[in-house]
């Protein structure tokens, strides 16, 4: 049975001989490698950045190749709905040619195959795209879970390795190196040169037991510790806002706490709990309990995710998620681990006005907002109309131009700097300014005048190169998030030194490369 990120389904390939001036043989090369192959196409360098995902499994039979499943999804497959793929495939000696139907298209893809690789091309509507594929050992649930930790190389650097969905990643810091993980065999894994993009192999590690073993191509090998485990427990509470109850998981350090807690505030969408990314054990390794819960009417939450009128990005939804995140914190405040100690929030995107509503209805020790949400939201909604912020390209309207446009229009709906001036607790706003689907840079200016006329606590950073994920980009669109190689440089050691100079990480945890007197 296959296994892919998704459903499994039908793929069927049609083989042929290779064509040369002398008869050659049916079917794949004898040392073709059967099994799982997960890769994808796109560019990852030009005037257009994106990438897609490619997952199928091929088997070599007598008369050719014999395929059992095909999954895309990334800017190809958005918008069809089915992300199932046919594939028509034969080999020409060594060059695998290979025909993807899906949504009415056909893409046309070739590549030189070696050994457990495929290196080539695919044309999309004319475009040459480039290919990478590896061939990769079955997704083991169980082995991902059991290698989820935080492994310490020294007193400054960490590898996390976490999950998004069913998929394993890995998360470097301080340097904020992000990869998807492949799986190679038993306790083995690689990365390749960007989020997404397989191959070339860039990273190996090897699991046994509390040890990692890390080789980056052209470093040497690096061991890294298992550092102390943390442990996750079910959490459920009611909404101050209408009684409903809500449902999420509390990840907790080691040790008998106190420890401070933190709440995570998911941007838009219907998000659950697990898409917190490598927070909750990124969090966990510096001493907090961090909650994450499914969002009304999401996984096992009760209530409507949207409001009776069907809105969902509207100034009473925001408010409404606001007093979920408030009732969150008032229970987290009970905990037994938790009691007498600092609860804070940090989210991300849409959280940026959810946060100010929740620490206006409770006690609120800090706040942490990525790339979050000030402006009014008419603002937000038209500057990212204007940025096509889908889109990672050349050849559509610059951010400053779009940000012009922005502030001459005539704003009539709620403005937040009301909200945040009734913040009391500290705070840090981290954003990028290559970011095309929020208006960082009048994001800032409205921080920056709140916090000058009301003498507020708060800390502003922004990165030039910063992505709305807060990820390292050149064109700043959503679709070149996959084909990035780091988070902002800076951007976790400023949130670990932020934390621990307002005294809110635990003297037992600390920062790495910090003192922990």
């Amino acid at each position: 049975m296959t296994r892919t990120i998704g459903s499994a389904l039908i793929l069927v390939l049609l083989s042929a001989s290779a064509v040369a001036c002398a008869p050659a043989p049916a079917g794949p090369p004898p040392e073709f490698d059967s099994g799982d192959w997960w890769g994808g196409f796109g560019h990852m360098e030009g005037d257009r950045l994106h990438w897609n995902l490619l997952q199928m499994t091929l088997r070599a039979e007598a008369e050719g190749i014999v395929g059992e499943g095909a999954y895309l999804t990334g800017p190809e497959q958005r918008g069809l709905g089915d992300p199932s793929v046919e594939v028509e495939g034969r080999f020409r000696g060594p060059e695998l040619r290979l025909t993807l139907h899906y949504g009415g298209r056909k893409v046309r893809c070739k590549g030189a195959y070696d050994s457990g690789s495929i290196d080539g091309t695919c044309r999309v509507d004319g475009d040459t795209q480039t290919l990478r594929m590896v061939r990769v050992a079955s997704l083991d649930p169980e082995a991902v879970a059991s290698a989820q930790a935080v492994y310490e190389i020294d007193d400054e650097r960490r590898i996390l390795i976490g999950q998004v969905g069913p998929v394993p990643m890995m998360l470097h810091i301080p340097d904020g190196i992000t990869r998807m993980l492949y799986p190679m065999g038993e306790g083995r894994w690689s990365a390749g040169p960007r989020l997404i993009v397989a191959h070339p192999k860039q990273w190996s590690l090897e699991f046994s037991g509390d040890t990692l073993t890390i080789q980056r191509e052209g470093h040497a090998a690096k061991t890294a510790t298992r550092r102390p485990v943390h442990r996750q427990e079910p959490f459920m509470f009611e909404s101050e806002h209408d009684g409903i109850t809500l449902h999420g998981t509390l990840t907790l350090p080691p040790g008998p706490g106190p420890h401070p807690g933190v709440v995570w505030v998911h941007g838009s969408g219907k998000t659950p709990r697990h898409e917190s990314m490598f927070f909750p054990r990124y969090l966990a390794d510096l001493g907090f309990a961090l909650l994450a819960f499914d969002k009304r009417g999401v996984g096992e939450s009760e209530g409507s995710y949207a409001m009776p009128d069907g809105s969902t990005f509207t100034e009473g939804f925001l408010r409404r998620r606001g007093a979920d995140v408030a009732s969150a914190m008032n229970a987290l405040r009970k905990h037994p681990l938790i009691v007498d100690a600092p609860v804070g929030l940090i989210g991300v995107s849409q959280a940026g006005w959810v946060m100010p509503v929740a620490a206006s209805r409770t006690d609120c020790s800090f706040t942490v907002s990525l790339a979050g949400g000030a402006t009014p939201l008419s603002q937000e909604i038209y500057f990212s109309e204007l940025t096509d912020e889908l889109r990672s390209d050349a050849s559509l309207m610059p951010i400053e131009q779009a940000l012009e446009k922005v502030r001459r229009r005539e704003v009539t709906d709620h403005d937040w700097s009301d909200d945040f001036a009734t913040q009391r607790c500290p705070g840090l706003w981290l954003y990028g300014l290559n970011d095309r689907i929020n208006p960082s840079q009048l994001a800032v200016e409205v921080l920056e005048r709140v916090k000058a006329k009301h003498g507020k606590d708060f800390t502003i950073v922004t990165f030039p190169e910063g992505s709305h994920p807060l990820f390292e980009s050149r064109l700043g669109g959503r679709e070149e998030r996959l084909v990035a190689e780091r988070h902002v440089r800076g951007m976790f050691p400023t949130i670990e030194h932020w934390l621990a100079d307002h005294g809110f990480t635990p003297p037992e945890a600390g920062a790495p490369g910090r003192d922990r007197d």
